[in-house]
């Protein structure tokens, strides 16, 4: 069951950015020049009555946010960006270079203006890195974003920039 009430999903946090920097437009080689962020989350232990929350684990949804400034954007295929969030536990919270790694959760790219994933965090401290990525990228457009972490009471979520390669 998804709930937005406030009360459960009282951790949260969010970024707004724009992805204006050269990437090529198909992301099925390289991925180091994308946006990409470590998600740290610190769980605490939880009672199985905790609302939103199995019992050893917390949850945690990070939603990305496609910003649209005009109706065109989306009715156009030239003028949208279909994007995509790539989730990978395995790495630590470091740099993704090439996607020849299985993320733990991955969407299709979408042209939707919001991207749900849900994540069950163990108990203890789990690092992310989630990778932005888009399909047909113009690499001379700019896109427009946010990054919203909302976590259960035993979730403390903290964000940062994973530096881009050179």
């Amino acid at each position: 069951d998804v709930s937005w009430n406030p009360a459960s999903l009282p951790n949260r946090l969010a970024i707004h950015r724009n992805w204006s920097t050269f990437s090529p437009a198909d992301d099925s080689i390289i991925l180091a020049h994308n946006p990409q962020y470590r998600l740290t989350i610190t769980t605490k232990d939880t009672s199985p009555s905790s609302p939103g929350t199995k019992l050893g684990y917390g949850t945690v949804w990070v939603v990305l946010s496609r910003h649209v400034f005009k109706r065109s954007q989306i009715l156009s295929n030239k003028d949208y960006d279909a994007l995509n969030l790539l989730v990978y536990d395995h790495r630590n919270g470091e740099l993704i270079l090439t996607p020849n790694d299985k993320p733990c959760f991955e969407m299709k790219y979408s042209n939707y203006p919001h991207l749900l994933c849900m994540l069950h965090v163990p108990i203890g401290v789990k690092r992310y890195s989630l990778v932005v990525s888009a399909w047909r990228r113009n690499p001379k457009a700019t896109t427009n974003y946010s990054l919203q972490v909302f976590g259960s009471d035993n979730c403390v979520p903290k964000l940062s920039t994973i530096p881009r390669a050179m």
